[in-house]
C-alpha cells in the first residue's frame, strides 16, 4: 500500500521563494542559427524557456532539464558539445 504524504506546507510563499529561485535571462545572449529559443507557457502569466539546439532538423533529440536555480542558458555550452558529438 503507498502512503502519501501531505506537503501542503511547502506550497507557502515564502518557502517557495526560498526553495525555488529562478533569475531573468541576459538581454544580450548571443543567438546562433543551430539553436531556437521558445517560451513554454505552463499557466496564466507563467512561462519557461527552453532552447532546442539542432544541426539537422530530422536527426535524433534528447531532452534534457536542468536543476532548480538554473536557466536554459547556462547550457548553451553544453548544447554544443552535443551537437559537436553528433
Amino acid at each position: 500500500m503507498t502512503k502519501f504524504q501531505n506537503y501542503a506546507v511547502l506550497d507557502q510563499p515564502g518557502v517557495l521563494r526560498s526553495l525555488f529561485h529562478p533569475r531573468k535571462e541576459d538581454p544580450g545572449r548571443v543567438t546562433h542559427g543551430g539553436r531556437d529559443d521558445l517560451m513554454i507557457p505552463v499557466e496564466k502569466g507563467v512561462e519557461v524557456g527552453a532552447s532546442f539546439h539542432f544541426k539537422h532538423r530530422d536527426a535524433p533529440v534528447i531532452l534534457f532539464f536542468h536543476g532548480n536555480g538554473e536557466i536554459v542558458s547556462d547550457y548553451d555550452e553544453l548544447g554544443a558539445c552535443f551537437l559537436d558529438i553528433g
